[in-house]
């Protein structure tokens, strides 16, 4: 059995609880469904749709596919026969076989089959059960699981700067910790079916 010392070291790294609303729109987002929010984030109106975190890999990943574009069409346009360096190269081969989109995408199947391992060690027919009485390792990853989806994706983002001025940040990384308040975004449909989102002013009072 994990000691009192342990569970309690775990919970106070599950922090504080998320609006459970915010969780639901993450869950939502896993299916592919995507809802626009507006978001205040330690002051600012973020605007965008929750998506699955493979955006946020897809995004970073495009990143930096660019950079090595840019290095390998730099090499082929020098003076020392287009070759790019075998170290270079070798380098860059290694950077595109590990993919962020891939890796966010096996810490989920890893995140999801451990869940299914701590839930099959808790009684069904306990009413009263405790994590104290889970085995050491799996209580602990118990309280961890709390703490987890602690960021939000939001995809086709934008900030709204003070004194009014909004930037498009295409894909955005949210700490659910930093959100002090979040509503429906306006959700307007265009004549040609577009169906952009745009912040909507909080309510008043």
């Amino acid at each position: 059995m994990a000691s009192d010392s342990e569970l309690d070291l775990a919970a106070l790294a599950a922090g504080a609880e998320p609006d459970p609303t915010i969780e639901w729109l993450v869950d939502l987002a896993e299916t592919g469904f995507a809802v626009p929010v507006t978001l205040i984030v330690d002051g600012y109106l973020i605007t965008g749709a929750p998506v699955r975190d493979e955006h946020w890999g897809a995004a970073i990943d495009n990143q930096v596919e660019g950079i090595l574009a840019v290095a390998e069409e730099h090499y082929r346009r020098s003076g020392d026969g287009g070759d790019i360096p075998e170290g270079d190269a070798a380098a860059f081969a290694a950077i595109r076989a590990n993919r962020l989109t891939d890796a966010l995408r096996e810490m989920r199947d890893r995140r999801a089959r451990r869940r299914v391992e701590i839930t099959a060690q808790i009684p069904e027919d306990a009413q009263d059960w405790s994590p104290k009485d889970l085995p050491d390792d799996v209580a602990i990853d118990w309280m961890r699981e709390q703490s987890r989806n602690r960021f939000v994706t939001l995809t086709g983002a934008s900030v709204l700067i003070p004194p009014g001025r909004r930037e498009d940040v295409g894909t955005v990384r949210v700490d659910m910790r930093h959100i002090s308040a979040w509503w429906p975004a306006k959700f307007e449909t265009t004549a040609d079916g577009d169906a952009p989102a745009e912040g909507a002013e909080p309510p008043a009072g």
